[in-house]
């Protein structure tokens, strides 16, 4: 059966696995415990302020529901209840609940919270798992990417509604979103454990992709959805940006065979290849302050199954190189460091409720200072308030340009805003996060408008809507922009204005085939938050032409839902105009000309349109 336990093992009906070739061990102090009293803590994250975070799986609840055993397949009578937390633990140690969230107990385990990620100063959460029907709706919150917001928290992005419409590896249609990681690029990293793929989240537009599908791994006994193969579920578990590579671990699955696990590196295509190997039972990556990437180990194998104070903080190297770093912790989910490179491990994320704790380890990953509690914390992302240009001051007295590689004698100060990663592309750099429309009122000939400003998070368009009583309304044109920031994007109309008209300027996705509208369809409007990213403005036609332009009206359309545009609040970085190549445009006007004072307006008329129609059958 495609599942894995993630961490909620059935430790009882564990068979004997062998003997575990040990790492070196590099002895250290018993911890100080941070946290006490959790129920099945899974993730933790020390925040770019110095806040300690932990979310745990609950206890399920008193509700019924039909579900799937995810380590069976068979269908059993699950728990459900809001008994899973999040809780904040500030610099000052004072410990609150922020947010609740749904548990669900099957029987084999706890399904609840999974991880937790920084990115631009917003915390946000994996929750939960669902499978099997793909025509299904999960449950609120089960399956899902959320941010954590005052009192609660609001999904951002359904990796179920993704399984069940791709299903990546072709296997059994199950979603369970578990590591969670920031990238330099305004996304997350999502290791979904039950789709066995790595995925990538726009927490803004809430579009998910796929990033690799990872194959299986060899086992000792067959397994009947791989053709009765000898192999399991490679089973992702946390991913980790260093040097601008993504890497995974891999658990992997059902039968936990020690020195199966491994780290893999994933490339910008979506090939994977092995980076770090025998390893046994990862659930968590990251990466230190001193630049070193970090697993957990879950446990050993014995006679009986995992065995008590076996699990491990292992510093991962290429091959077979990696070492322990700590040895003796109680069945460990997850790690986070703070600046000085102390590390924050969950332990006891299967025992009895209220076992379950976070402790400190002074000075493990020591490094420069810089934080790496989050992948990439809110000063280290690229912000519309941190743009990252082609030269950085590394210290008062030394300046790195975009070509210049970094030096042991290099410092970089609090002020550099430089992510995880040593150098970052172009592409990255001129990542922008917050979607952002500007139009302002105009004079147009009638075939063609220009919207002065557009801010987009992804490959997009920018579409033309008639007003339609206050709201938009037909589509007149549109115009694909690329991510980043565009300035004075022209958009050909079609048919063109005859008359000085109300119009709006609305972003929308290319989620479909790039380059080809799909609107009605995929392609349909961003949203910041609830409210459509849009703006209005009027285009006014001189009297002339208007009087020259030709009569047509405008093709109905479903209108998207009306909403407020979201009015921007700080600065967006600036990126170089790329030339845009509007997606429809309009015929040769039919021009009458009778006297002799509109001939130089008629000359004029004829070469925007002819332009117009240049524009409408170049290629996008």
């Amino acid at each position: 059966m495609r599942r894995f336990f993630l961490i909620s093992l059935m430790v009882v009906f564990m068979l004997s696995l062998g003997p575990l070739a040990l790492f070196p061990v590099v002895a250290q102090d018993q911890g100080t415990v941070v946290v006490d009293g959790l129920n099945g803590p899974m993730g933790v994250l020390v925040d770019s302020n110095g806040n300690l975070w932990v979310v745990d799986s609950g206890t399920g609840g008193d509700t019924a529901i039909d579900f799937l055993d995810p380590q069976s397949g068979t269908p059993i009578t699950a728990q459900l209840g809001e008994t899973a937390q999040v809780m904040m633990v500030g610099a000052d140690g004072n410990q609150s609940v922020v947010a609740t969230l749904p548990s669900l107990a099957t029987g084999s385990g706890i399904l609840g919270g999974a991880r937790l990620a920084e990115l631009n100063g917003n915390v946000y959460v994996t929750v939960g798992q669902w499978l099997g029907d793909p025509t299904a709706e999960s449950l609120p919150h089960m399956g899902v990417v959320a941010e954590i917001t005052d009192g609660g928290i609001n999904t951002v992005a359904s990796t179920w509604d993704f399984e069940r419409r791709e299903n990546p590896d072709g296997l059994q249609t199950d979603s369970h979103p578990y590591g969670l990681t920031a990238a330099p690029d305004g996304t997350l990293l999502v290791a979904d454990a039950g789709a066995n793929s790595l995925l990538r989240v726009n927490p803004v537009t809430e579009r998910v992709r796929l990033v690799a599908v990872f194959e299986g791994v060899p086992a000792p006994l067959p397994s009947p959805l791989r053709n009765n193969e000898n192999v399991t579920d490679p089973v992702p578990t946390a991913a980790a940006i260093k040097d601008g590579q993504i890497y995974v671990s891999l658990l992997p699955g059902f039968p936990f065979t020690p020195g199966s696990a491994k780290v893999v590196a994933v490339n910008e295509d979506g090939t994977v290849n092995d980076y770090a190997t025998n390893l046994t039972m990862l659930t968590d990556l990251r990466l230190g302050p001193d630049n070193q990437l970090y697993a957990v180990q879950f446990a050993e194998y014995g006679d009986r199954g995992p065995n008590p104070n076996s699990g491990a903080l292992v510093r991962i190297g290429e091959g077979d190189s990696s070492q322990v770093v700590l040895s003796g912790l109680s069945f460990p989910t997850s790690v986070s460091f703070n600046s000085a490179g102390d590390a924050y491990i969950a332990i006891n994320g299967v025992g009895a409720p209220g076992s379950g704790q976070v402790v400190m380890y002074s000075a493990i990953a020591p490094g420069t200072g810089e934080s790496a509690a989050a992948d990439v914390s809110a000063s280290a992302a690229m912000t519309e308030t941190a743009p990252m240009t082609a030269t950085m001051t590394m210290t008062d007295t030394t300046m790195m340009t975009g070509t210049m590689a970094m030096t042991d004698t290099m410092a970089m100060t609090d002020t550099t805003m430089m992510s995880e990663t040593a150098a970052m592309s172009e592409a990255i750099a001129s990542e922008i996060v917050v979607p952002m429309v500007v139009a302002n009122d105009q004079e147009s000939t009638g075939n063609n408008v220009v919207v002065a400003k557009v801010v987009a998070a992804e490959q997009g368009w920018i579409v033309i809507h008639q007003d339609d009583g206050g709201a938009p309304g037909a589509v007149l044109g549109q115009a694909s922009v690329p991510p980043g920031t565009t300035e004075n994007v022209v958009v050909v109309l079609d048919p063109p204005l005859t008359a000085t008209t109300s119009l709006w300027a609305m972003l929308h996705v290319d989620a479909g085939q790039v380059g080809v509208y799909e609107f009605p369809g995929v392609d349909g409007p961003v949203r910041n938050g609830d409210a459509i990213v849009m703006a209005p403005f009027t285009a006014t036609l001189p009297t002339a032409a208007a009087e020259i332009a030709p009569a047509a009206a405008a093709t109905p359309e479903p209108a998207a839902t009306p909403a407020e545009a979201p009015a921007p609040t700080t600065a967006a970085p600036e990126a170089s105009a790329p030339q845009v190549m509007p997606a429809t445009g309009s015929g040769p006007a039919d021009v009458a000309a009778t006297t002799l004072p509109v001939i130089a307006l008629i000359f004029l008329g004829l070469a925007l349109s002819a332009l117009a129609s240049r524009r409408r059958h170049t290629t996008q």
